[in-house]
């Protein structure tokens, strides 16, 4: 027997009646309900390029250095799969045709520009800087632009690819190619694809110059210089360490805000960009975020700390965690390599002047009464305060300025008069304060050292501190305690 209710009607007039349905009709419904729903589940999961739990289908999910490495292999080929054609390319003579040669005798460096022959029909345009008399073997850097960057401004140290120029002096090898452009010359390849493969093919003319030490390999960069470091020391053991700044992030950040050139057919399906940099473990790994970025169009630190999780998980099966260090600094979209650079350093060996050279100071002024303050450091704007100062030490051939010279992710620049003669200095790119050195003239006679220090034409420097550094280190360490050590100074005109 069928049961009705009676329920009230919307309408002005007259009644609805539908049927009550019996218990066991109810239950036989459910089941036909959960039925469909686990056939349209299991069509959904099967579909090509996601895993049993919605994830992409090269998700990381090792559980041993074995299952890791053979998981890395399998990745690295469906990334260059994916990126480059169909699979890895054939490396053919990269056939190198030098441009221009720059000597730069004030750093003892070398710079060259240069063409390679990346495959068949491309060739890369490159720019090099090299030690002008290398004694032994030195180490190598790739070093990457961003967005709107080139290879040339990252070895010339300019605006925010001061990094290129730093790596210069630190006494290795550095080569950056240019890895901006968003012309696809190959319809079958990704635009990170043939970006990466330029970069790649830079390792390889690293290593037939016969000053590099192959074991000691890195590469760094800033933004798409940060991604294609990702992809680079994914797909290339020889280096090893990497420096990612201004990058970390997910697939679904990138789609918010940002130029869709990261994007490519079948990555979403198989990766995310956690995965690819779990392939670099278990080497060194360095990523720096800012906290000042913001989304859209920014790389937040909450969202790089979670993809920092993920590649967490590839290191701890390494049992290498201490490799994979996270940077978070105060700036904005800025290469910072407070953590790299000392790193680095320590790869490298002992063959390159220190910067700032502590044992080498011979006189020196901390402006700690300085009446602004960045991220707790004082320092002095040459916008409104003009410096003076005397450094009471007789001046020598080989001597230099180290400045602690302040930036806010811009370039600035100052004037300086050194008893009587004119020395620009322009310098930026990064946040906070880090060091330079400016050459003195040999030819100052005089008893002491007479410096001004006056705003130039772009946006006035700023300084926390100023040495005075012979070309050798003195026999006896200085004290570097004291703020004030053979200088007077004087603020204003």
């Amino acid at each position: 027997m069928r049961h009705f209710r009676k329920i009230a009607h919307d309408g002005a007039s007259g009644a609805n009646w539908t049927p009550r349905r019996s218990p066991q009709a109810v239950t036989r419904g459910k089941r036909r309900c959960h039925l469909w729903f686990l056939v349209i589940t299991l069509a959904l999961l099967c579909r090509p390029g996601l895993s049993t739990a919605g994830q992409p289908s090269l998700r990381f999910e090792a559980r041993n250095p074995e299952a890791a490495r053979a998981w890395q292999r399998t990745a690295r080929a469906k990334l260059f799969e994916l990126m480059m054609g169909g699979a890895e390319p054939e490396r053919c003579p990269l056939q190198p045709r030098t441009i221009q040669r720059i000597e730069v005798p004030e750093e003892g460096i070398v710079l060259e520009e240069l063409t390679l022959q990346t495959l068949p029909d491309r060739r890369a345009h490159v720019w090099l800087a090299r030690p002008a008399q290398p004694r032994e073997k030195v180490g190598a850097v790739l070093a990457l632009n961003g967005h709107g960057g080139s290879g040339e401004q990252v070895i010339r140290g300019q605006g925010l690819y001061w990094y290129g120029r730093a790596l210069s002096q630190m006494g290795c090898v550095v080569i950056a190619p240019d890895v901006g452009q968003h012309q696809l010359q190959h319809p079958n390849w990704s635009l990170m694809g043939e970006r990466t493969w330029d970069a790649l093919r830079c390792v390889d003319h690293l290593l037939s110059l016969p000053e590099v030490d192959p074991a000691r390999l890195a590469v760094a960069g800033l933004s798409l210089g940060g991604e294609t470091t990702m992809y680079v020391a994914a797909l290339d053991e020889r280096l090893r360490m990497a420096c990612s700044s201004g990058w970390l992030t997910t697939v679904a950040n990138m789609k918010n805000g940002h130029c869709p050139c990261f994007n490519f057919a079948g990555l979403e399906e198989h990766f995310e960009f956690s995965d690819i940099f779990s392939c670099i473990a278990p080497r060194l790994l360095v990523c720096e975020l800012g906290r000042q970025e913001r989304a859209p169009g920014g790389f937040p630190v909450e969202t790089g700390r979670l993809a920092l999780a993920e590649i967490q998980r590839a290191y701890r099966v390494f049992n290498a965690e201490s490799n994979l260090i996270l940077t978070v600094h105060p700036g904005p979209h800025v290469f910072h390599g407070s953590e790299f650079l000392p790193k680095l350093r320590q790869m490298l060996g002992d063959g390159a002047r220190p910067l700032p050279d502590d044992a080498a100071a011979a006189a020196w002024c901390r402006f700690l009464n300085g009446p602004e303050q960045l991220d707790g450091t004082p320092y002095y704007w040459l916008g409104r305060d003009p410096l003076t100062l005397e450094f009471e030490v007789v001046p020598q051939a080989g001597d230099a300025l180290e400045l602690a010279w302040g930036a806010k992710g811009d370039e600035r620049d100052a004037l300086l008069r050194v008893n009587g003669k004119t020395l620009p200095v322009r310098a930026g790119g990064h946040w906070g304060f880090r060091w330079i050195r400016v050459a003195l003239p040999p030819d100052l006679e005089a008893p002491r050292y007479h410096i001004q220090f006056k705003p130039g034409a772009l946006r006035p420097a700023f300084l926390s501190e100023v040495r005075l550094v012979r070309a050798a280190a003195a026999s006896q360490a200085p004290d570097l305690q004291p703020a004030l050590h053979n200088a007077v100074l004087k603020v204003g005109p």
